[in-house]
């Protein structure tokens, strides 16, 4: 999230809610000690302060060395004892003009010639009128009365409770660098150097909160009813800092700070932008959760090695997900209705953006509008249709939804996590723990249908006859089974959400129609943009994935249709077909990024001012075609076959390859010297689908696909063709039987790397048919890979998207004259 920035300056990046929390602690204690300051009997020569003249001199820096965790018990105590001492002289040696009341500025000029300032020195510590101010209304929200002036009976109310307050610092100092996890680069190893631990921390934290709440006065004892605006939090973060001497140059900080306060105080009460005396410990209490739970995770995840699934580290993920779950309940109680709306969780977002603590450059508005959409359908009401679910925020029944499918996931994963030091783990050993858990039962059925798919600390698919899996030693392990757990928790969210979901059927024989798929697409991305994961100008993008998980896997099926709704047939990608592709597109984009990286390191590219459309600097065109075979040979380890095949073939055969390749990726949007990154992604995706075809359909191991082989594909792709002929108008006569036509269409694709045109005169027609005839008797074919990639890169991969748009078939023209052939 926020965890890797680092600071800019010590006070810049101390929490703006501890930052309120200290001014509460040292400002009230300062309009205390002298909240009056022009009386006359402040100046009498015969005040005695003896040696604790200027003992506050150094309050800046003491509060700046308690915030950055450098501060010694001693010095907190002897600051404070100061306060106490400098509120004790005041009420003894000052009266205002009224006997019982004070003005603000009667304190401070007291206050500066007796304790800010040494005799000695110039005033160099000043509580100017504006930070003055500021405390002023802090004063009339926690202990009462009039922002414009205090009474001796406030002050005496203060004074009772100085001691708690003085306690609740030093409960808190010792675990500081734990506490306050944002205020230097080196925090998350200090905690180590101590022995403290981030629960301990959290725990000082919420002690310290409930002695200081404990410590202020009781509603009823507080008169004046006064309503603290949270706008001026900003105005009150920039005095503090130039009291303590941190004088930002970036007064928006300040200002960004204070919006985010008013936020977190709206998000987590559902309250208005005022806070009153009896709102104060809600506040603080709710800052303590959430402030220490964030030091929690930043502590416990940046100072943990390993990941995030296995070991310490996955507990510490359980444990801080299972704090969250209760701490959003109540969130969500506070609000009226018991839901927290939409728009204030888009407004809570954009201040988090604003603060840079959303990661990855997403926008807030972008990571609502996601979240929005997802709540919507994919909790709540699942038994009803996903178009027919509707909300006006998040409920707790929702965060019950997600704990049961958290808890669905967790249970495989702690499985995985303890059983990671076995060699293997096969479907049985799954299925006899517990064949009654939902999740459980999926896995087991997921083992039985697909191959193992990401080895060990190897970021890629295995690709490689189902034959030859035993000779080279691919099993299912627990981090093959890690990334099969999450991305079957990922796509039953999404049958849930944006399939025709069916609560009476197992998830695992369900699935997603083409118009779904996109559906999911148009509602991450946003976030997609943002990130830079998605390309902006590709609005088909789940129209495209629909076509390939049903086509390009080891699972893919072809257009097959099957029961959806009703009396519906569709065709859909199925449970194992979605889980299969997910697996694609992760190794795809790991082997693209380390391609890209090794590229950038081999070949020239571009200036920083010419960059692509995110940002990424491009690639020399010619440079990075010559450099990718042997770039991709250090990348494909888990496909053995390829990388035999690259070994051998010579510099000719690599040059093919890699023109290929970035030929299927090329588009309207392609610079003619310069590579995208964007086109390495495509490039690669379409490595992986042809190498999974290749392999699939490669029976004899010969590492060549034969007529014969090259037949057998033709079920999984008949009624792809049979769609995209249609739609591209390649019109069949009516006496030539369709599926003898779509089986020549494969074969002519196939052999020459073409699609037939729908645009052909009734010669070329007949010209046609008669090739398809002729090729009867004369097919024959020994593919090898460089063939296959033609094949995808020349027709399949460039078909592909026109293929899957969606609406109307256009209309074709009928042919003039209707040839005769083969029925």
């Amino acid at each position: 999230m926020f965890f890797d920035r680092h600071p800019f300056s010590i006070i810049n990046r101390l929490n703006p809610l501890l930052q309120v929390i200290v001014v509460v602690l040292v400002g009230l204690s300062l309009s205390r000690c002298g909240l009056q300051v022009d009386e006359e009997p402040a100046g009498r020569r015969d005040i005695k302060v003896g040696d604790q003249v200027g003992c506050l001199s150094d309050i800046g820096k003491t509060t700046i060395d308690f915030l950055e965790a450098n501060a010694e018990n001693d010095t907190v105590e002897e600051t404070l004892s100061c306060l106490a001492f400098s509120i004790e002289a005041f009420e003894r040696h000052t009266k205002g003009r009224n006997q019982d009341v004070y003005e603000p500025k009667e304190v401070r000029d007291f206050l500066q010639k007796f304790f800010l300032n040494r005799r000695e020195d110039q005033q160099t510590v000043v509580l100017n009128d504006a930070f003055l101010e500021e405390i002023m209304h802090l004063k009339a929200m926690l202990i009462g009365g009039s922002p414009q002036q205090i009474t001796r009976r406030e002050l005496n109310r203060f004074v009772e409770r100085l001691s708690e307050i003085k306690r609740a610092l030093l409960v808190v100092n010792p675990y500081m660098s734990i506490v306050n996890w944002a205020m230097k680069s080196d925090s998350k190893t200090s905690h180590q150097d101590t022995g403290l631990s981030a629960d301990l921390g959290q725990a000082a934290l919420k002690t310290a909160v409930e002695i200081f709440v404990k410590a202020l006065p009781n509603s009823e004892h507080v008169e004046s009813g006064y309503q603290y605006d949270l706008n001026r939090v900003g105005s009150l973060i920039k005095e503090f800092r130039r009291f303590i001497k941190y004088d930002t140059r970036n007064a928006r900080d300040a200002e960004v700070w204070g919006e985010f306060i008013k936020e977190f105080h709206m998000f987590t009460s559902g309250g208005r932008e005022k806070l009153g005396h009896s709102d104060v410990t809600g506040f603080l209490r709710a800052f303590a959760s959430w402030y220490g739970w964030m030091g929690v995770v930043r502590v416990d995840f940046q100072a943990r090695q390993g990941s995030f699934f296995y070991g310490d580290k996955f507990s510490a993920l359980d444990k801080v997900l299972r704090q969250l779950f209760p701490m959003l309940r109540r969130v969500i109680g506070k609000h009226p209705g018991g839901e927290l709306k939409w728009a204030k969780i888009e407004s809570f977002a954009v201040s988090l953006e604003k603060m840079n603590m959303i990661p990855f450059g997403i926008q807030g508005s972008s990571m609502a509008s996601v979240v929005r959409e997802f709540v919507i359908r994919v909790l709540g009401t699942s038994e009803l249709p996903s178009e027919l679910r509707y909300g006006n925020g998040i409920s707790a029944q929702h965060i019950d939804d997600v704990l049961y499918e958290y808890n669905l996931w967790y249970q495989v994963q702690r499985f995985l996590s303890d059983n990671r030091s076995h060699a293997r783990l096969d479907q049985e050993m799954l299925s006899s723990l517990n064949h009654h858990i939902e999740s459980f039962v999926e896995m087991s059925d997921l083992i039985k249908e697909l191959r193992p798919v990401i080895p060990n600390d190897y970021h890629s698919i295995v690709l490689v006859e189902a034959e030859k899996l035993e000779a080279y030693n691919y099993y299912h392990d627990a981090s093959d089974l890690t990334m099969m757990n999450l991305f079957r928790a990922l796509f039953r969210l999404t049958v849930r959400g944006f399939g025709d979901y069916d609560p009476d059927m197992p998830y695992i024989q369900q699935g997603m129609t083409s118009d779904q798929f996109q559906a999911v697409y148009d509602a991450i991305r946003p976030i997609g943009i943002d990130a830079r994961l998605m390309d902006p100008r590709a609005k088909g993008s789940g129209h495209r994935s629909f076509l390939e998980a049903n086509l390009f896997t080891y699972k893919s099926n072809g257009f097959q249709t099957f029961q959806s709704s009703g009396s519906t047939l569709e065709t859909l990608v199925s449970f194992a077909e979605g889980v299969q592709y997910l697996t694609y597109l992760y190794s795809a984009s790991q082997v693209s990024k380390r391609a890209y990286d090794e590229l950038k390191r081999r070949v020239p590219y571009s200036s920083e001012d010419f960059v692509d459309i995110n940002g990424v600097r491009y690639l020399d065109r010619r440079q990075a075609t010559m450099n990718l075979a042997p770039v991709l040979f250090q990348q494909i380890e888990t496909m053995p076959g390829l990388t035999e095949y690259l070994a051998s073939a010579n510099g000719q055969q690599r040059q093919e390859f890699a023109e290929a390749l970035f030929s299927a990726a090329k588009s309207d949007n392609s610079h003619d010297q310069w590579l995208e990154k964007f086109e390495l992604d495509v490039a690669v995706a379409v490595l992986h689908y042809s190498e999974s075809v290749m392999t699939r359909f490669n029976r004899n191991g010969d590492e060549f696909l034969s007529d014969r082989e090259v037949e057998r594909a033709y079920p999984v792709f008949q009624e792809f063709l049979r769609d995209m002929i249609k739609k591209m108008c390649v019109q069949i006569p009516d006496s030539i039987d369709e599926d003898w036509f779509l089986l020549h269409v494969f074969r002519e694709i196939v052999t020459t790397g073409k699609i037939p045109s729908g645009d052909m005169s009734r010669i070329g027609r007949i010209g046609m048919i008669i090739k398809f005839i002729k090729r009867d008797y004369l097919w024959s074919l020994d593919l090898d890979r460089l063939a296959v990639i033609k094949v995808f890169s020349s027709v399949v991969a460039k078909s592909a998207e026109a293929a899957s748009k969606k609406g109307d078939n256009p209309t074709c023209a009928e042919p003039e004259v209707e040839p005769t052939g083969p029925q």
